[in-house]
């Protein structure tokens, strides 16, 4: 049996500062980290391309050197530059099978109650893949420099010959040897970066006690994993506000409880909300993608603490053609609404209409409260996010 959905909320809580009190980082502080968390991603992705690059331009050397020169290669160092191509093939191999993998890479959250764990494990997944695909790329660029440097130690640098048909071979060789050389330095710094940024967005997501946020995490594998499958000039213009709304649709969509994805994007929601989210999200409302609807109907219970969220009328008004349609993305509605007025009936200030009170302005629709109570009075309706109900879903 899994823990309960009020012990696992006590634990949020208790995770997300002392005494319960959330504690975010500033909207500006974070988007500065976001940057930051991008240009790391995209410098190590223009290493792993870069060494591409080089290690084709080796493999057409080495075509050039094995076919022209291959009678005038020792045979120990025939097999020595065989196997250094080797390496270097099944090193680019081992990188860009790891990066697939992490696109199909998919924790989903069980969704019978009782088996409920309340953990995201796939940052923990694709970190694993990460440090087991750089680690790989970096053992074997090691592995490559060792057998260039014994075989420098051993038979020395490549003699220059002044025969006609020898003139261009070490040349040849030592261009090989030198494009080898540059290759696994320039992987084996990419390794290390790679695990170096990612500990620092992982430091600066749990920075604030928040001990379950992945935003700047996942924001920088995002960048990284886009800059290697689509480019870097795909992955650049991928915007703060873009990904927020694909990260909680994500998240949502596999399963995770509303309670546990607010928790573990709580500086990017507040981000949202500061530069733009609220309109995003009404937009988002009437997207034909239902995880996106599904996020941005979420959105507005994610936001009960943010300063003046109670007059973002628009909002409340834009979820209450969901709230009536049934579905995912109707109980999620709900889930805001519920946040809102749970949130409302101990913080709310005293000496204003309260925001569900509101009637909409040149409407006859009434306010927010009365819309929930036709959705109560009216069965065929509402049945279905009834049927649904908030069990698992809510806070």
């Amino acid at each position: 049996m899994g823990p309960s959905l009020l012990t696992t909320s006590k634990m949020i809580d208790r995770s997300s500062g002392r005494n319960g009190k959330t504690v975010r980082c500033h909207p500006k502080a974070f988007e500065q980290l976001a940057q930051n968390a991008k240009m790391q991603a995209l410098t190590v992705a223009g290493l792993e391309k870069l060494s591409l690059v080089v290690d084709i331009m080796g493999l057409i050397c080495a075509m050039a050197l094995l076919g022209g020169f291959a009678k005038h290669i020792a045979t120990w160092e025939f097999y020595l530059i065989s196997c250094l191509l080797l390496l270097e093939s099944f090193r680019l191999f081992v990188v860009h099978t790891i990066i697939k993998l992490l696109s199909f890479t998919l924790y989903r959250e069980k969704k019978t109650p009782y088996e409920f764990e309340f953990r995201d494990k796939q940052p923990e997944l694709i970190n694993h893949l990460n440090i087991l695909g750089h680690g790989f790329s970096g053992l074997i660029a090691f592995t490559s420099l060792c057998f260039i440097s014994l075989r420098i130690f051993v038979g020395g640098w490549p003699i220059f010959l002044s025969e006609n048909d020898l003139r261009n071979f070490a040349p040849s060789l030592s261009i090989f040897y030198i494009l080898v050389i540059l290759t696994s330095v320039i992987a084996c710094l990419s390794t290390l970066l790679h695990v170096l940024f990612r500990s620092i967005q992982k430091s600066h997501d749990t920075f604030q006690a928040n001990k379950l946020s992945n935003s700047l995490a996942a924001y920088y594998d995002t960048v990284y994993r886009m800059s290697i499958e689509d480019g870097m000039g795909t992955a650049a213009k991928l915007e703060l506000l873009d990904f927020g709304f694909i990260k909680l649709a994500s998240d949502l969509k596999r399963n995770i409880r509303p309670l546990l994805v607010r928790a573990l994007n709580r500086d990017i929601i507040s981000y949202l909300y500061e530069n733009g989210g609220v309109a995003m999200a009404r937009n988002h409302l009437n997207s034909d993608n239902l995880w996106k609807r599904t996020a941005a109907a979420n959105l507005a219970g994610f936001w009960t603490e943010e300063q003046k969220i109670e007059t973002q009328q628009d909002l409340f008004w834009s979820l209450r053609d969901l709230i009536f349609g049934g579905g995912i993305d109707a109980v999620a509605a709900l889930n805001g609404l519920e946040s809102l007025a749970r949130f409302w009936s101990t913080n709310y200030n005293k000496g204003q209409p309260h925001a569900f009170l509101v009637s909409k302005p040149f409407e006859n629709g009434g306010s927010m409260f009365d819309n929930l109570v036709k959705l109560v009075l009216v069965p065929t309706r509402s049945s279905a996010v009834q049927n649904k109900s908030f069990r698992g879903m809510l806070p």
